[in-house]
């Protein structure tokens, strides 16, 4: 559900308050009888939003998709008691280098937080997530849109580089080992629907985002927790995020695992205590 402001040019208007809740209620009542969905307000749009009255209109749009999905009586945005906001799962998409948190965090409406790294913002991706994990209310934080496969453009200090595996991958293991819930996988080739679009459904680093997957659930991955003050990788040895030389951590919270991800093979220290006294380490290629 878009509109009302974006990182393209802005849109015609289209919305106001009391129209925005009305589409809402339409198209939550349409599909009321999905239980599989999960409710994504805006589309690039930039926050903090300007103009400010946007604000009210994504407000105005989740309250109309809440009582037309729900049933029931309108819900308030600012109401955490209301049991509609446990009853479905909304977010929204902000534009690059952003999270939804900046506009929303405090609505009772928001279930999980967005992120964009886009293709210009990767070394955002840590900071953003590591934002929301501190902030109040808790949320899960999601990787909405980071840098495409086979885009080209200045990635990593690296000028008209075009993406490849190795960028995928990048955006995939820092938005998860940095505590956020998941990451969403893009070919620019697909996105545009360009000649060639069906072969690039494989490219490699859509295939490799098994070994993630993999990696995860090898281990009780709920016991993980961020190594936000680099007490676990100390950060005199974790590289940066500018040139994409970064060593991330995460460890379980009893200290029986840990994933470490070394972007580009640069030797680290790691604080052993941690984890428990018996360690046993293994190598992972993320590719294979």
């Amino acid at each position: 559900i878009s509109r009302g402001g974006g990182s393209y040019p802005p849109p015609v208007p289209v919305f106001d308050d009391q129209n925005a809740y009305l589409y809402g209620k339409f198209i939550g009542s349409r599909y009321k009888s999905y239980t599989n969905i999960v409710w994504v307000l805006g589309g690039d749009i930039n926050i903090p939003i300007d103009p400010s009255p946007h604000i009210s209109i994504y407000r105005s749009m989740a309250e109309g998709v809440g009582e037309g999905y729900v049933g029931g009586s309108r819900p308030r945005w600012n109401d955490f008691s209301d049991p509609t906001w446990k009853l479905i799962t909304m977010s929204l998409h902000p534009a690059s280098g952003l999270s939804s948190s900046m506009a929303f965090e405090q609505d009772a409406w928001l279930s999980f937080n967005m992120i964009q790294s886009g293709w210009e913002h990767w070394q955002k991706i840590v900071p953003l997530i590591e934002r929301d994990y501190t902030l109040s209310p808790v949320r899960p934080t999601f990787m909405g849109e980071g840098a495409y496969e086979w885009a080209q453009y200045t990635y990593c200090n690296m000028p008209n580089h075009t993406n490849d595996a190795w960028g995928v991958r990048l955006n995939a293991y820092w938005s998860t080992f940095a505590g956020g819930f998941g990451f969403t996988y893009g070919a620019e080739t697909v996105v545009h629907f360009w000649p060639h679009w069906k072969e690039a459904l494989t490219y490699p680093g859509s295939s490799e985002m098994v070994h993630l997957k993999n990696l995860y659930e090898s281990r009780e991955f709920t016991k993980l927790v961020p190594d936000i003050d680099n007490s676990f990788v100390p950060k005199s040895s974790a590289g940066n995020t500018t040139d994409c030389a970064l060593v991330i951590g995460t460890y379980a919270i009893d200290g029986s695992f840990a994933f470490i991800y070394d972007t580009k093979g640069i030797p680290f220290d790691v604080d052993l205590k941690k984890l428990s006294a018996r360690l046993k380490a293994y190598w992972m290629d993320p590719s294979t």
